[in-house]
């Protein structure tokens, strides 16, 4: 599970870098839609619970995918504690 968790975090930072980059519609697009596929049942949902709040709506850059990787961190590090 820690290795998937791994795994998982390093396909979160590819899309944010890509997404912050705008590389979503250029030469690597199809890259990018397989990175969205994957990701989206988990960024989409926190997407939408931060976007509630207002200190967000007004952070000029998206947030979801740092708060995602942060999730995904703290979940591996519960996981490495209790031995699993």
């Amino acid at each position: 599970m820690k290795i998937f968790l791994d795994v998982y975090n390093v396909i979160i930072l590819i899309r944010a870098v890509l997404t912050y980059l705008n590389m979503d519609e250029s030469k690597i697009g199809v890259i990018y839609k397989i990175l969205a596929v994957v990701t989206e049942p988990v960024v989409g949902p926190v997407r939408t619970l931060l976007y509630k709040s207002q200190v967000v709506k007004a952070f000029p850059m998206d947030m979801t995918f740092i708060v995602v990787y942060i999730l995904i961190s703290v979940i591996r590090t519960y996981l490495i504690t209790l031995g699993a």
